[in-house]
């Protein structure tokens, strides 16, 4: 009887101290994120090596620390860690983290070969985590493979479309190759989930530029409106309808643009002046949209028609523009507080593709 209540006690006893220790090593794993967030890593990383030290192989102070030590430029070590983490913990969710941080590593340390060998291991088992498909999007952007690029940011706006990083990289991408229209729509679609801050400003002066570039102004009251060859066929020589041809978006958009210098719109805001030539894009991709294709407007398209629609036009004009600091603008924002907020909850219960 004596040996059975002491098994019982002892049992209770490792149970007692397991318990204890689940509770410490979550409670320094939250602490370190908590340094991590602050961009304290060397902090996190001692939090998490004290979580280790109650369990060598925790899957999330393993994933955690291999963070840390990829912020603080600490390459090897994260990639060691990513290892361990992948090697005791097959097939565990959390290991979608773990192959990011191994890949963004090995790019930092100029290995971008390696590092989308990594990605393609994580969505091999992981084909929805769409930070995979972001990251391999990045590595090969950084080498100018625009096309393989492009496609990684498609896939992963497919599956989060609410991910800010895919559109800016879609941006730059239509930017560099001259794509106006889904360059515009990329980074419209940024600055309405991101609207303050240094990658904002980027995504408003890109669309500014893309603007501009529609006009020149020749002399006083005088414009050349810059009409290229492409806007002016949307077919190919065979008849077919070109993929991702915007050609009539872009010359309407184009003639709006002239309508600048105009002085019946002389005393009007930037804002104002790009509400009418939102409104105008927003009109002619609704004109359109049924008669092309492509992902461009497949995706985005519906986005911006409905916006119009629902008469969020202006609201989200003032919004795009917030990075810019302008007093009016905020005092615009700030005096429509209700019609902000109703954007805001529409934007992010949209049903992109029509789920």
């Amino acid at each position: 009887m004596k040996k059975i209540i002491l098994f019982f006690f002892a049992g209770f006893l490792y149970t007692s101290l397991a318990a204890q220790n689940t509770e410490e090593i979550k409670n320094l794993i939250n602490e370190g994120i908590q340094y991590h967030d602050d961009g304290q890593y060397q902090q996190a990383i001692t939090l998490y090596n004290q979580a280790l030290m109650l369990d060598p192989f925790n899957l999330s102070a393993l994933a955690e620390k291999g963070y840390s030590l990829m912020e603080a430029g600490e390459y090897r070590e994260s990639i060691n860690c990513c290892r361990l983490a992948i090697e005791k913990h097959p097939g565990e969710n959390l290991l979608r983290m773990v192959y990011s941080n191994y890949g963004n590593a090995l790019d930092e340390m100029n290995k971008p070969d390696s590092a989308i060998i990594i990605y393609d291991e994580g969505m091999k088992m992981f084909p929805d985590s769409y930070l995979l498909h972001f990251n391999k999007g990045i590595s090969l952007l950084r080498q100018e493979k625009y096309p393989d690029a492009l496609s990684c940011f498609q896939k992963s706006v497919t599956l989060n479309p609410n991910h800010p990083g895919s559109h800016n990289g879609i941006s730059i991408i239509m930017d560099e190759q001259g794509y106006r229209i889904p360059c515009l729509m990329a980074s419209l679609r940024f600055l309405s989930l991101e609207p303050e801050g240094k990658r904002a400003s980027d995504n408003l002066a890109t669309v500014r530029k893309v603007l501009d570039s529609y006009m020149e102004v020749t002399g006083k009251k005088k414009v050349t409106v810059n009409v290229t060859p492409e806007m002016l066929t949307d077919t190919n020589e065979y008849g077919q309808r070109l993929e991702n041809c915007f050609s009539t978006v872009e010359l309407m958009l184009a003639m709006d643009v002239a309508l600048d210098i105009d002085k019946k719109y002389a005393k009007q805001t930037e804002v104002e002046k790009f509400t009418r030539k939102f409104q105008t894009l927003c009109t002619f991709l609704e004109m359109s949209v049924a008669d092309n294709y492509g992902f461009f407007w497949e995706f985005y398209a519906p986005y911006f028609i409905v916006l119009n629609q629902k008469q969020y036009s202006e609201t989200f004009s003032y919004i795009a523009f917030a990075s810019t600091g302008e007093s009016y603008v905020w005092d615009w924002l700030n005096a429509h507080t209700d019609e902000v907020n109703a954007f805001f909850e529409w934007s992010d219960g949209y049903a992109w593709g029509g789920e």
